[in-house]
C-alpha cells in the first residue's frame, strides 16, 4: 500500500509542476508578435500604426474605378509567401501571390469597380452600401481586411429600350424569325419581362411571353435576341410589337411590320375599298328613295326635342317678392354657413398643418462638421469636430480635392483616420493635412463606414496645393428614342423627306444640365454623318428626365438607308435607322415625260417625212372627148 501511495503522490506533484510551465509557455507564445500582418496602406514607409486605418472605405459613382493599396508587413527574419483573394467580384487585386522579404513592407494595389446598379442613390439611404473584404492567407493563418463601398451619384433612373425590331421569313421557308435588341438605358440593374404580340388586319395572330428572358441586365448592356415564329401567316400583313417591362413601372416597346407577299396588301386593300365604295353608293341610292317628307319631319321633331331638353335649364322654385307681390324665378344665394364653430375648425386645421412643419425642421438638421481653422499646409493638423451623428458609429475622415466629385479617388486615402462617435453623437479628432491627388477646392469628408449612410463635408484650404475648376457631375444618357412622322404626297414627288427625332434623355450624374447643346447627324449607308449643332433650352436636374424633339430634314430626292444620330459632347448617344423610300412620283413623271417627248418627236418626224417625201404627178384629162349622154341638156324629154 505504501509504494502505491508514494507513486500517486509523485504523480500529483509532477502534474502541478508541469501545468504552470505549460501556462507560461502558452502566454509567451501569445505575446510573440505575429509572423505577418495585413492592413490598408498608410502614408510613408512605416508599418501601419494604431492611428491608421483598419479597414478600407471607398466611395464613387456607378461605373467609376476606385484605387487603394493593401499593406503586407513581414517583421520576421524569414521571407513569407502570402496568398490574396477578394470576397466580391467588383474587387480586383494586382497580385494573387506575394512573397514578402524579411523585415519588409509590401504594398499591393487594388481596384474597385463601382457596381452600376444605381442602388446607391444620392438620397444617402444606405441602399448603396456594399461590403467585402480582402482575404490574406499564409502559413495556416487567415486575415480578412474589411472593405466598405458606398455608391454615390445621381438617384436611380431605370429605363429600358427595345431597338432594331425586324421580322423576316425563315431560311427554311417555314414561318418567320423575329429579331430585336433589349437595351438597359438607365443606371440600375433590371430584370426585364418580355412579351411579343402580332396584330393582323382582322385579328391578333400571336401572343407570346418570352420564358428565357435575362434575369439581370446591367446598365448600358444590350441583349440581342432571336425568336422563331413557326406559324406565321402567309396571306396577311401583321404588325409585330415587342414589349419589355420591369419593376418600378419601367416599360418600353418596339414594332415592325411583316408581309410575306408584298402584293397581298395592295390587291386586298384595293378589293376591300372597292367593295366598301359599292356598298356606300348602294345605300345612298336606296336612302334617297325611301326618305320622304314625313321621315324628315320626324327627324327634325326628335332633334328639336333633344336640343330643348339639353339646353333648357330646370325651373327653379318660384319666390314671391314680399313688397311687389311678383313672382321671381331666380334662385338667390343662401346665407353663408360660416359661424364661430367653423372658424374654430379652420384655426385648428391650420395649427395641425403648421406644427409638423416646425418639428420636421428641427429633426432634419442632420450631421454637422466644424474645423478649428479653415486653412492649413501639408503636414499640419486640424481638429475636426462633429455633432448629430449616429451614436457609436465608426466614421472615416479624409482630405479630398475637387470637392470630392470623383469619389474617394480624389482623396488622400492613405492619410485617412477613423473615429467612433460617442453616445451623444459627437466626436473630436485630429487629422493630419495631406495633399490630395486632385487640385483644390478641398474638403474634409466624413462618412459612416457601415450601417445607415451619413456624410458631411467642410471646406479646407490646403496651402500651396494647386487649384482648378470643379468639373460638372452631370452625365446625360438616352433612355428612349424614336423617329416620328410619315412621308406625304409631295415627298413621293421629290420633296425633302422630314421626320421628328423624339428622344427622352436622363441625367445619370450628380449635377444639373442647363441648356445642353446637342449635335444631330444624318448619314447615308456607310458614309460619315453630317453634323448640325442644335441647342435645347431647359434644365435637366440630376436623376430627372426630359423630352427633347428635333426636326430632321434630308435633301430633295433623297432615298435609301439613312441613319439619324444624336451626340452630346464627344459621345454619340443614339443612332436611329431611317429607310427612305424612293420618290416613285419623280420616276413616273420622267417616264411620262419621256413618253410625251418620244411621241412628240415621232409626230414631228412623221410631219417632216410627209413634207419631204416626193409626190406622184396628176393624170392629164384636158384632151379627152366627152361622151354625148353626159353633155348637159341633151337628154330628150319624156313623152
Amino acid at each position: 500500500m505504501r509504494p502505491r501511495l508514494l507513486t500517486a503522490l509523485a504523480s500529483v506533484i509532477l502534474c502541478a509542476s508541469v501545468a504552470p510551465a505549460a501556462t507560461v509557455a502558452r502566454a509567451a507564445a501569445d505575446d510573440r508578435p505575429a509572423a505577418w500582418s495585413a492592413a490598408p496602406a498608410p502614408a510613408g514607409t512605416a508599418a501601419p500604426g494604431p492611428d491608421d486605418r483598419t479597414s478600407f472605405y471607398l466611395e464613387g459613382a456607378p461605373g467609376a474605378v476606385l484605387t487603394d493599396k493593401l499593406s503586407l508587413v513581414n517583421p520576421t527574419d524569414h521571407a513569407r509567401s502570402l496568398g490574396l483573394r477578394a470576397s466580391a467580384p467588383w474587387i480586383s487585386l494586382a497580385e494573387r501571390q506575394v512573397r514578402v522579404p524579411a523585415r519588409t513592407r509590401a504594398d499591393v494595389p487594388l481596384t474597385v469597380t463601382v457596381p452600376g446598379d444605381g442602388s446607391g442613390s444620392g438620397d444617402r439611404s444606405g441602399s448603396g452600401d456594399r461590403s467585402g473584404a480582402v482575404v490574406v492567407t499564409g502559413e495556416g493563418r487567415e486575415v480578412r481586411v474589411p472593405l466598405a463601398l458606398r455608391v454615390s451619384g445621381a438617384p436611380a433612373l431605370p429605363a429600358l429600350a427595345v431597338e432594331n425590331v425586324r421580322v423576316s421569313g425563315a431560311a427554311d421557308g417555314r414561318g418567320a424569325v423575329i429579331r430585336y435588341a433589349v437595351v438597359n438605358r438607365g443606371n440600375t440593374v433590371l430584370a426585364p419581362r418580355l412579351a411579343i404580340r402580332a396584330d393582323g388586319i382582322f385579328r391578333t395572330v400571336l401572343r407570346r411571353t418570352v420564358s428565357d428572358a435575362p434575369a439581370a441586365l446591367p446598365p448600358g448592356r444590350a441583349v440581342q435576341r432571336v425568336e422563331r415564329w413557326a406559324d406565321a401567316p402567309r396571306l396577311d400583313s401583321v404588325t409585330v410589337r415587342v414589349t419589355a417591362a420591369a419593376e418600378g413601372g419601367v416599360r418600353a416597346s418596339g414594332a415592325a411590320s411583316y408581309t410575306p407577299w408584298r402584293w397581298v396588301v395592295p390587291v386586298g386593300g384595293g378589293g376591300v375599298l372597292g367593295v366598301l365604295g359599292a356598298v356606300v353608293l348602294v345605300r345612298r341610292a336606296v336612302g334617297r328613295r325611301v326618305v320622304g317628307r314625313r321621315v324628315v319631319g320626324r327627324r327634325r321633331g326628335l332633334r328639336a326635342r333633344v336640343l330643348d331638353r339639353i339646353f333648357t335649364a330646370p325651373h327653379a322654385p318660384a319666390q314671391t317678392h314680399p313688397a311687389l307681390g311678383a313672382t321671381n324665378t331666380r334662385k338667390r344665394p343662401g346665407p353663408c354657413p360660416c359661424g364661430p364653430g367653423s372658424s374654430l375648425v379652420v384655426l385648428l386645421l391650420a395649427l395641425l398643418v403648421l406644427l409638423p412643419s416646425a418639428g420636421t425642421a428641427s429633426a432634419d438638421g442632420g450631421p454637422t462638421l466644424s474645423l478649428d481653422r479653415s486653412e492649413a499646409g501639408k503636414g499640419g493638423t486640424v481638429v475636426v469636430q462633429g455633432a448629430g451623428w449616429r451614436p457609436g458609429a465608426l466614421l472615416t475622415l479624409l482630405v479630398c480635392g475637387q470637392n470630392m466629385v470623383g469619389g474617394t479617388n480624389d482623396c488622400a486615402n492613405a492619410d485617412g483616420r477613423t473615429v467612433t462617435t460617442g453616445s451623444d453623437g459627437r466626436f473630436r479628432r485630429e487629422l493630419v493635412v495631406a495633399e490630395p491627388p486632385r487640385p483644390c477646392p478641398c474638403v474634409v469628408h466624413v462618412a459612416t463606414v457601415m450601417g445607415d449612410a451619413q456624410a458631411a463635408d467642410v471646406s479646407l484650404a490646403v496651402a500651396g496645393h494647386p487649384v482648378a475648376p470643379v468639373p460638372s457631375g452631370a452625365r446625360l444618357g438616352v433612355l428612349a428614342a424614336r423617329l416620328e412622322g410619315s412621308s406625304g404626297l409631295l415627298t413621293w414627288f421629290g420633296a425633302p423627306p422630314t421626320r421628328r427625332l423624339v428622344v427622352t434623355v436622363g441625367n445619370l450624374g450628380s449635377g444639373d444640365v442647363k441648356d445642353p447643346a446637342f449635335r444631330v447627324g444624318t448619314a447615308r449607308g456607310v458614309l460619315a454623318p453630317a453634323w448640325e449643332e442644335r441647342k435645347w433650352h431647359g434644365t435637366v436636374a440630376a436623376g430627372q428626365r426630359a423630352r427633347v424633339v428635333f426636326d430632321v430634314e434630308l435633301a430633295a430626292g433623297a432615298h435609301g438607308p439613312y441613319e439619324v444620330s444624336l451626340a452630346y459632347g464627344e459621345k454619340v448617344l443614339v443612332a436611329e435607322p431611317w429607310d427612305v423610300a424612293r420618290p416613285w412620283g419623280v420616276v413616273l413623271f420622267w417616264v411620262l415625260l419621256g413618253g410625251v417627248v418620244a411621241g412628240g418627236l415621232f409626230r414631228a418626224g412623221m410631219l417632216l417625212v410627209d413634207r419631204l417625201r416626193p409626190r406622184p404627178a396628176a393624170p392629164e384629162t384636158a384632151g379627152s372627148p366627152a361622151l354625148p349622154w353626159f353633155t348637159p341638156g341633151t337628154v330628150p324629154p319624156p313623152d
